[in-house]
């Protein structure tokens, strides 16, 4: 399961996975997670955490007879906006998403759950191209070099090729370019435009954390 706990402070995110999806319906395992979940918040996703729940890990595995991996933790402070995806209880499911957008005190709540669903659903690997990891993009060019040059189209036209390649990648796997999963004829860096100038507040994204089971 992805849980989520979300106060006033900030929130936490974690992974935990068993053998078989079934158990993830099991009481005593979401008990387990719920408990995780009050752990990390108290050491805020620090790694400390993995240590402390191991006996509350054995201890589960004893009695479900599967074992379970507590795989990840993050956390972010402040006025965090949350999402789950196939949810099967309250904060629990398969997919989670923790936003933090750069705002006042203002409740943004709709904006913030729009934001989330899209990147649940989306999928982005950062907010741009700035902070895109690089080890990922060069071997995405690499590969799309190799496939323009074998084509035996000249130089020129290569570098030319490769460039709207990439802006393609881009607009596929960063956040502010990707179309916007509730209006298509939108990026979300136009949609961010279009609700600061509704709310007479410029919105902009700090942080996001997605997690998916198994990815």
């Amino acid at each position: 399961l992805i849980g989520i706990k979300n106060t006033q402070k900030g929130a936490t995110i974690i992974e935990i996975n068993s053998e078989t999806d079934f158990v993830s319906r099991n009481k005593e395992f979401q008990e387990l997670v719920y408990k995780i979940l009050d752990i990390s918040m108290d050491y805020k996703g620090s790694d400390k955490i993995f240590e402390e729940c191991k006996d509350l890990i054995s201890d589960a595995v004893g009695k479900i007879g599967e074992n379970i991996v507590f795989k990840r933790a993050d956390y972010l402070d402040g006025n965090i906006y949350t999402y789950v995806h196939n949810k099967i209880d309250e904060g629990l499911g398969k997919i989670g998403v923790l936003l933090k957008l750069n705002v006042s005190e203002k409740d943004l709540s709709d904006i913030g759950k729009k934001l989330c669903m899209h990147i649940a659903a989306a999928a982005p690997l950062s907010i741009s191209e700035k902070d895109l990891d690089n080890k990922y993009l060069e071997a995405e060019k690499e590969i799309i070099e190799k496939q323009l040059k074998d084509s035996g189209k000249p130089d020129n036209i290569v570098e030319k090729m490769l460039q709207g390649k990439i802006n393609k990648i881009f607009e596929e796997v960063t956040l502010l370019k990707q179309k916007f999963v509730m209006d298509q004829s939108l990026s979300i860096d136009d949609y961010l435009k279009s609700v600061s100038e509704e709310t007479g507040e410029t919105i902009t994204i700090d942080k996001f954390v997605r997690y998916e089971l198994g990815n």
